[in-house]
């Protein structure tokens, strides 16, 4: 019991300083489900890192910056359970929403899932 409330507990400290970067997070059902943007020397958008639903960590990286309405491949790697590793494919269409970004996408996390991404920046 005390290692699932340890493990809450990090989670929970990650979001929160997560929420305070002045960097755009992302909210999104793929890897990562919760993180903030990195950043290029230019200021755009080359990936996210942060925790994911199945308790661990994930990086994920465009091979160009995020362009709107245009499809963006990337390349990820993480974690689930803490641990055990997963490295991802997949891409993502961006489409402008005022001053946010809504990402519609597919994934292929391996050796786990295929699955279809719905990620919101802002």
């Amino acid at each position: 019991m005390k290692k699932h409330l340890a493990i809450i507990v990090v989670l929970i400290l990650s979001l929160t300083l997560l929420g305070m970067s002045e960097k755009p997070t992302i909210i999104s059902l793929g890897l990562p489900t919760y993180g903030s943007a990195t950043l290029d020397d230019e200021g755009q958008i080359i990936g996210f890192t942060g925790p994911n639903l199945g308790l661990g960590w994930s990086w994920k990286h465009y091979f160009e910056p995020l362009e709107i309405e245009k499809f963006n491949p990337y390349w990820g790697i993480g974690t689930v359970v803490l641990f055990i590793p997963y490295i991802s494919l997949g891409g993502d269409y961006a489409i402008e929403l005022n001053t946010n970004i809504l990402l519609i996408g597919v994934e292929v996390a391996l050796p786990y899932a295929f699955g279809i991404d719905i990620g919101y920046i802002f």
